[in-house]
């Protein structure tokens, strides 16, 4: 381990960059060596983009999955006015393990369109041979 760091044109000691950072100088290596590089105490930037939803938003909307499962994908995707995108979503409810999510609709069926399908189906019961070759294109 150097106990010099390369500050500009000139050495420094640890022990000295380490009091201009007030930081303690057998704890802190990384910002030592951070500082010594980049003349920048702060951590380095992150690779990718800000994020679209802060901790609360995705918290909503995993929350909103979990409980409301027949909830439709448009209304998961538009949390408090921000539109996420569908794949930033998945990525998210993927990370709480909520994987594969499908709304659950069911068809609204009303008694009409009830008694019209028990109707067709009494119709063709045992004649599903015949149903078939009508039915081809």
């Amino acid at each position: 381990m150097r106990s010099y760091f390369r500050q500009g044109s000139n050495w420094k000691k640890k022990t000295v960059i380490a009091r201009h950072l007030n930081i303690d100088r057998k704890n802190d290596n990384r910002s030592i060596v951070r500082f010594s590089e980049c003349h920048n105490p702060k951590s380095r930037t992150y690779s990718g983009g800000p994020r679209s939803l802060n901790a609360c938003e995705e918290h909503y909307l995993v929350q909103l999955a979990r409980r409301v499962p027949n909830v439709p994908w448009r209304t998961l995707l538009q949390i408090d006015g921000n539109c996420v995108s569908e794949n930033t979503s998945r990525r998210i409810l993927h990370r709480h393990h909520i994987c594969k999510r499908r709304s659950k609709r069911c068809p609204k069926l009303t008694s009409l369109n009830a008694t019209k399908r028990l109707e067709f189906c009494c119709f063709w019961k045992g004649r599903e041979l015949e149903l078939a070759s009508v039915c081809k294109p």
